[in-house]
């Protein structure tokens, strides 16, 4: 029923929409928990080599919900309309190997995966292990930790 919802609200949107730019018409899905979109975030699909940045803010909380490109920066996820896009970027999942707490400017934390998460910016947080799901654009690196989000650079460990 969900697959043909989505069908529908794509073909609805894309054949309203005759000046869309490419991807037109590109299904995927939100790689976790979504929340609704933030100014400028981004946020792991679950297509490779892509990633969704936000133009607003809106609240909507699903886990891993759909999203169709209807084209000139806009979007559904699931019965909702963003203006967002979907851009060329990547995203992996990894672990801090210790405490976190929180980010400070040149703050480093080791991931299991041997890269250096290196803070750019400041936010208050604690957890043991947490998963960190980096999501780039090519210009610039987050971490999502548990649910929030940090500007971070990657470093490979020696």
């Amino acid at each position: 029923m969900r697959c043909a919802i989505i069908v529908l609200i794509a073909s609805v949107f894309l054949a309203s929409d005759a000046q869309a730019s490419e991807p037109r018409g590109f299904v995927s899905q939100i790689d976790g928990q979504f929340r609704g979109c933030a100014h400028g975030r981004l946020y792991p699909l679950t297509t490779p080599q892509k990633v969704l940045r936000c133009q607003e803010s809106k609240t909507y909380t699903q886990f891993m919900p759909y999203i169709v490109v209807t084209g000139n920066d806009r979007l559904a996820i699931e019965d909702e309309i963003y203006n967002a896009s979907v851009i060329n970027g990547d995203s992996m999942k990894t672990n801090i190997n210790d405490e976190f707490n929180g980010c400070d400017y040149g703050k480093r934390y080791v991931l299991d995966n041997d890269l250096i998460l290196e803070c750019k910016s400041y936010k208050y947080s604690y957890s043991y292990r947490p998963q960190a799901v980096l999501v780039t654009d090519g210009i610039k690196t987050v971490a999502i930790i548990g649910g929030d989000e940090y500007e971070v650079s990657l470093f490979r460990r020696n």
